[in-house]
């Protein structure tokens, strides 16, 4: 099983015992702890004993998830939960996964213009697409609430449908 896929399936194991989870109407306001987690791991991946060393990655939360979600540990809640955890959501800027899109159609023809070597006003045009997108992603990754301009989004838009067709 993928990794990413390991990492959905425990999510969803913590979600679900939280009860935040979209489709339970009634809060379960059970917290799982180490132990528990744990034994979901070893359910999931067939007895693999290595969770402690995915449980950083889950508490993450700057971690790049399409999903926005990590784990937290209770510190102070009512005492009967520390030490457990709970499923946290990281806001996730609305334009941040359409400019990775952008941003990766740009790297291939940039890789195919790098390969060539020949064309260098066409590269340099390209490299400077894909460090004005970078630094959009950048900013929308440190602040949630980055504006971008509507004339930014035209602008990105048409050059996404540049690069798709090249």
């Amino acid at each position: 099983m993928k990794y990413g896929q390991i990492t959905k399936k425990l999510l969803d194991y913590v979600e679900i015992a939280n009860g935040v989870h979209p489709h339970i109407t009634k809060a379960n306001d059970i917290y799982p702890s180490w132990t528990e987690l744990n034994n979901e791991y070893r359910d999931i991946t067939g007895g693999s004993n290595s969770f402690s060393h995915h449980l950083p990655n889950l508490r993450n939360e700057n971690t790049e998830r399409p999903c926005g979600r990590y784990l937290k540990k209770i510190e102070a809640f009512p005492s009967k939960h520390v030490g457990k955890y709970m499923l946290m959501r990281r806001k996730v800027h609305p334009r941040l996964e359409g400019l990775r899109k952008l941003c990766v159609s740009i790297l291939k023809t940039h890789r195919q213009i790098k390969g060539d070597g020949t064309d260098s006003d066409n590269w340099k045009r390209v490299n400077r697409d894909r460090a004005r997108v970078v630094d959009h992603i950048r900013a929308c990754r440190a602040d949630y609430d980055y504006p971008i301009t509507k004339a930014n989004l035209i602008e990105y838009n048409n050059l996404y449908r540049q690069y798709e067709r090249a």
